[in-house]
């Protein structure tokens, strides 16, 4: 099994194309676009954390757009998540759907919210945090790294082996100093 990564692929939003420049006329070929990126990409037996905002449009085409897509999807609910993971059909395409996941991969301790935050469990001690919500426009300091598909040099999923590459250099946090 691989992992790859995404977040905020905005299925179906006619918006995101002008708010993050994407290079799509239309939402149906940005949709069809994406679908044939992943699963050039992601085989059937591949993982998939998607951190959040997968889709804008309604539950029937959602659900359509879904079982398109190679791979076990796990979820890490987003912000633009609620009627998605409200639906029960919707609900079986991913193996689970959590609000926040940690899990140690290859020996590495990772933290995945939609959110970025500034500190989370073992920054200190070298884990890693990858989050989405900010279509690669924030940077933070220390082991983080926005995994959104607009942060793709490519505009595609990450792979684990792009995150390891960028992250294993990356100094882990040092304990906040009190101001005197």
């Amino acid at each position: 099994m691989r992992y790859f990564f995404t977040a905020d692929t905005h299925f179906f939003h006619r918006n995101i194309i002008q708010y993050s420049e994407r290079p799509f006329r239309d939402v149906h070929s940005m949709n069809q676009a994406m679908i044939a990126q992943w699963n050039a990409l992601v085989g059937k037996e591949d993982r998939v954390y998607h951190l959040g905002d997968v889709s804008f449009g309604g539950l029937a085409e959602t659900f359509r757009l879904l079982a398109e897509l190679n791979g076990e999807l796990c979820l890490v609910a987003g912000n633009h998540d609620d009627e998605l993971i409200a639906d029960p059909y919707l609900r079986e395409r991913f193996h689970w759907i959590k609000p926040y996941h940690e899990e140690r991969i290859e020996g590495h301790d990772v933290v995945m919210f939609h959110y970025p935050i500034a500190q989370w469990r073992g920054a200190q001690r070298g884990s890693w945090q990858l989050h989405g919500h900010t279509h690669g426009n924030v940077n933070i300091s220390g082991a983080a790294m926005d995994v959104g598909i607009d942060a793709h040099p490519q505009f595609s999923l990450w792979s684990w082996s792009e995150i390891k590459a960028r992250l294993c250099d990356v100094r882990a946090l040092p304990y906040p100093r009190k101001a005197r």
